[in-house]
């Protein structure tokens, strides 16, 4: 459900950003942090049908809204437009996934291409009854080509992109069901490949762990674990 998927998008994303566009007090903070976000990227491991994805290419599009509508209070109307110019698109090509079901990642690359289409609808009727007109600096069509977006593979057993933040729902498989489900071979390579991960770990624990080892000092991962994660 969304609500739940906002549970990860808002700590991990919306929440930082929306702190630093509140708290700028000038427009040449807020154009840094314009810049910036633009250059964001996200990473889904566990992507399915992109559904985490969907929601945070929206939020991040919802921000980039919210720094024009401060701009708009900051600057001169002529300033302004001189400026900002327009509404520029958040570039789908920044949100990135593996999926191991090649199907998934068909509805994966559909998903991402309406979240643009819908993003830039919701940009100008959002500014628009702030009485802020800008024309779209990029058009939803023609349609992006995401193939390079995304990996149809198993996660756990290949190298990740550089991203900013990672999101998603890892699959869950106990520790006992691990073995029946995926057989003592793979179980004791992804064991051998992750020697920190304890044996009694639940499958969606070595998402964590490599979430970890992958991310960069002071960036964020936000993913949906059982009560493993804990022990």
């Amino acid at each position: 459900a969304e609500a739940d998927i906002m549970r990860v998008v808002t700590p991990t994303i919306r929440g930082p950003w929306s702190d630093r566009i509140e708290s700028a007090k000038t427009a040449v903070e807020l154009f840094s942090i314009r810049r910036e976000l633009h250059e964001f990227c996200v990473l889904d491991p566990a992507c399915g049908s992109g559904n985490f994805l969907y929601v945070a290419y929206r939020e991040i599009a919802r921000l980039e809204t919210r720094i024009i509508e401060r701009l708009r209070d900051l600057l001169s109307e002529r300033e302004f437009h001189r400026r900002v110019r327009g509404v520029s698109s958040v570039n789908p090509h920044n949100f990135k996934g593996i999926e191991i079901d090649p199907f998934g990642v068909d509805l994966a690359k559909v998903t991402l291409t309406l979240a643009k289409k819908l993003a830039m609808d919701e940009a100008i009727d959002a500014l628009s009854k702030e009485h802020i007109q800008l024309p779209l600096t990029e058009e939803a069509l023609p349609l992006d080509n995401l193939d390079a977006n995304f990996q149809c593979t198993d996660a756990l057993f290949v190298d990740w992109p550089e991203v900013d933040a990672i999101i998603g729902n890892p699959p869950y498989k106990s520790k006992n069901k691990m073995q029946g489900e995926f057989g003592a071979e793979y179980v004791s390579r992804l064991r051998a490949r992750y020697p920190d991960v304890p044996g009694r770990a639940d499958y969606c624990v070595y998402w964590f762990r490599r979430s970890h080892d992958h991310l960069k000092s002071g960036q964020r991962a936000g993913l949906v674990g059982t009560n493993t994660i804990r022990q």
